[in-house]
């Protein structure tokens, strides 16, 4: 049973982010993933193309591994419009150059 748990955690991050919410792990490494995510698809570098399906798609991704969790849900919501706040205003920067 073990040997199957350890592969199932392995296996993605929604099986990972099941499993910790399941434990009760809270600000666990699954979150800071989903995070990373959508700083990478919202707020990339300029060379890279600002992809929101990705964004949204990392929450909604989030809430089916962890459908009780709403306050990480929340905490992963606001880093979404933080991130987005920041490509704006890195946009409006480089506009005034």
């Amino acid at each position: 049973m073990l040997k199957l748990f350890k592969k199932l955690f392995a296996l993605n991050s929604e099986n990972k982010t099941v499993f910790e919410s399941m434990l009760g792990a809270r600000d666990c490494v699954s979150l800071d993933y989903y995070k990373k995510e959508i700083s990478s698809a919202v707020n990339p570098k300029w060379e890279t193309p600002i992809n929101l399906s990705r964004g949204h798609k990392a929450i909604a991704q989030f809430k089916k591994g962890a459908p009780d969790d709403h306050v990480s849900r929340l905490d992963l919501m606001m880093h979404f419009v933080e991130q987005t706040a920041a490509q704006t205003l890195e946009c409006m920067h480089q506009d005034r150059r």
